[in-house]
């Protein structure tokens, strides 16, 4: 059985991708801009070089769906950057509604030469994350993000869940008007 040797989580700010041993190696925006060479769409640029462009990108993720082109795109030159080898294993950590998509997860990994692939929940990831040592126990976990996860884990698995989609943002909106309200400061 081959080692898993990195993490990519795609989110729908951030692109996140952990090395074993090592940690984070990659952190950047989930964003691509495209162009067309010949007939085939290729990225002109990925992340904050992106951003920083002044050309019009893309989001990778929008409104909690994946678009797997532009992820391909995005993470072909992601990975050049963390010389990630077909023989290295990887896992895709994805929420927990995008687990029906473990397909597509796959066709894209072996798109980008990648043979050797498990998707988990990046919920279960949390969890291993805050190094919860007696599995045994129920937990209930909220890993809030532009889309927030909670789910409740019993025996390393997921009993229960749910994916709010713009939880994150709308925290953040409660928050700014929170402030506004009683401080009369204006939040953007």
């Amino acid at each position: 059985m081959k080692k898993i040797e990195f993490a990519i989580s795609i989110g729908s700010n951030n692109t996140h991708i952990y090395k074993a041993g090592v940690g984070v190696v990659l952190s950047d925006r989930s964003v691509v801009v495209t162009g067309i060479k010949g007939k085939k769409e290729i990225a002109l640029a990925v992340g904050m070089d992106a951003v920083t462009s002044g050309m019009e990108y893309r989001k990778v993720v929008n409104n909690g769906e994946i678009d797997f082109t532009l992820a391909e795109l995005m993470l072909r030159e992601y990975l050049k950057k963390v010389e990630i080898g077909r023989k290295d294993g990887v896992v895709f950590l994805v929420s927990m509604d995008d687990m029906k998509l473990a397909h597509e997860y796959k066709n894209l990994a072996y798109a980008l030469g990648i043979n050797f692939v498990y998707l988990i929940p990046s919920v279960i990831a949390t969890a291993y994350g805050f190094e919860i040592e007696n599995i045994r126990k129920s937990y209930l976990i909220v890993d809030i993000g532009v889309n927030t996860e909670i789910a409740i884990i019993n025996n390393g698995r997921i009993v229960t869940g749910a994916t709010v989609y713009n939880g994150g943002n709308n925290i953040d909106e409660k928050i700014a008007q929170y402030i506004y309200e009683t401080k009369g400061i204006e939040l953007s």
